[in-house]
């Protein structure tokens, strides 16, 4: 009889990203306040007259093109912020997304090996693991999406904030309404980063497990399925609570994630439990296990 299946700790956030995300959420904050500071300094730099007719109209002393010149100096120096490169790769790739996946693929390995000796003979150490050329092509692949998802929100940042000032300096507003307008969409594209980093750090993780899993099948033929565990806490939506302790394909589980925006500020995750040819767990009291959580964590009562 195989031995049971490693599960999370802590039911509430099983993927135990919390403090990772946190302090990506916190870097991220402090790179947009630099940004922020830069398009407020542009604004403060520039001079203008104050004439009132039926209102107050402020006239700024700058054509469209020595503007557009210093939008374009000011977005290269929000890309140096958000783009920042450590190394060869992207900070929030090298100093939360990778981590997470390592640590998902650490978790895998530890819970394959104690499920089968076959994947444990495989597998001797966790610096082979990591060092063979399928995790490397994995982790590759996901360095080249998490780039083209950061340069895709800069890009954003830059527009907006550019357009912000822009129509500002046009409609004749004055600079501390440029400047509050500004401050706002900073709030706006924080927001934008938060979802960004509670989306891709625990979503790394999961990605590790399953591509292991999945692996182990090619390799050894190991059978296994997804068990999905669900974050049990007040604010997880119901039908990510429902799917907890059933059991699922890794295509039927990315199927999911990448559905109906379930994949977003979501801390479920998945325990690889090993199955027989018929998809049955060979240790079905994990089953009963991973069900216990759930009368242990109800979730909130209902308003009436």
């Amino acid at each position: 009889m195989a031995a049971q299946a490693i599960l999370p700790s802590n039911p509430h956030d099983p993927t135990g990203q919390d403090r990772r995300e946190r302090g990506a959420i916190n870097d991220f904050d402090r790179r947009l306040a630099k940004v922020r500071a830069l398009y407020i300094g542009l604004l403060g730099r520039i001079p203008y007259n104050v004439v009132t007719v039926n209102a107050e109209v402020y006239q700024y002393q700058l054509t469209p093109e020595m503007l557009q010149m210093q939008l374009d100096d000011v977005g290269a120096q929000v890309d140096r912020i958000l783009l920042e490169y450590d190394g060869r790769d992207l900070w929030f790739t090298e100093a939360y997304v990778q981590p997470a996946y390592q640590q998902g693929t650490a978790q895998q390995l530890a819970n394959l090996s104690v499920q089968s000796t076959a994947y444990a003979a495989s597998r001797p150490t966790l610096d082979a693991l990591l060092t063979s050329r399928p995790y490397q092509t994995r982790l590759a692949f996901l360095k080249l999406r998490l780039q083209g998802s950061l340069q895709g929100f800069t890009a954003g940042v830059r527009t907006n904030m550019s357009q912000i000032l822009s129509d500002g300096l046009a409609a004749g507003k004055g600079v501390r309404d440029v400047a509050r307008q500004l401050t706002e969409q900073t709030g706006i594209e924080s927001r934008k980063a938060l979802r960004i980093a509670r989306t891709e750090i625990p979503g790394a993780l999961r990605a590790a497990r399953m591509a292991e899993a999945d692996q182990a099948k090619t390799d050894l033929g190991i059978l296994t399925k997804e068990m999905h565990m669900s974050a049990l806490s007040p604010v997880t939506r119901p039908h990510h609570r429902a799917r907890h302790a059933h059991l699922y394909t890794t295509q039927e589980q990315r199927e999911w994630w990448d559905s109906g925006g379930n994949r977003y500020n979501c801390k479920c995750s998945t325990v690889s439990i090993l199955v027989d040819e018929k998809g049955n767990p060979l240790t079905p009291g994990i089953i009963d296990r991973a069900k216990a959580m759930l009368a242990k964590n109800p979730p909130p009562a209902q308003k009436v």
